[in-house]
């Protein structure tokens, strides 16, 4: 079974990433450079569990290809993905703006809405949100469908740079935006509903 994560970025697909490495799962995670130039045929042959890049653009090709797969919509509530947005251009030393913050917002609200009307309720279709509990080892073996002995006890993987924002508190004051500035946007954008977490 191949298994395609297709969430956006920022929403702990490093933590994944690493979480699928420790249940020895084959991964390609094609944000590491590492594996920019590896040959993607040999990826998909040698591997089971794919994310980010072309991977997140690609699902209704990769819908048509395999058979046997699933695919997972990794997700974080809304004000949690702005800051995670907006760290890592900081992190990059990349500028950002209230504009640009909102813009990249909407964009993945419109691609969100798309992904969830293609799949639909399909049982193959799965969503992990790794804000959401305690739970991400036992989901994230649930979707795999592993017979693992991993102590799922353990904290699950926190990957990602450091981080200037640690609330969105500290996002409103940079940015200006008022404390419910990002639900009115999507609430008037029509994108309120979407968001599930």
């Amino acid at each position: 079974m191949k298994v395609f994560f297709i969430g956006e970025p920022k929403t702990g697909t490093k933590s994944i990433a690493k979480a699928l490495d420790m249940l020895g799962v084959r991964t390609f995670h094609s944000s590491k450079s590492s594996q920019k130039a590896y040959n993607i045929e040999t990826s998909f042959s040698e591997r089971s569990a794919f994310l980010d890049g072309f991977i997140r653009h690609s699902y209704v090709n990769l819908d048509k290809l395999f058979e046997d797969k699933k695919f997972v919509y990794t997700e974080f509530p809304p004000k949690q993905w702005v800051k995670n947005v907006i760290n890592h251009h900081v992190r990059k030393n990349r500028e950002i703006t209230s504009e640009d913050v909102i813009s990249k917002l909407l964009d993945t609200c419109r691609r969100k809405k798309e992904i969830f009307t293609y799949f639909g309720s399909r049982s193959d279709f799965r969503i992990i949100n790794l804000t959401d509990s305690n739970n991400n080892w036992e989901t994230l073996i649930d979707i795999l469908e592993l017979d693992s002995d991993i102590d799922t006890s353990k904290p699950f993987p926190k990957r990602g740079g450091s981080k200037k924002y640690k609330s969105f508190g500290e996002v409103l004051e940079d940015f200006n935006f008022t404390e419910n500035y990002i639900d009115n946007i999507l609430i008037e954008e029509g994108y309120y509903d979407i968001w599930r977490c």
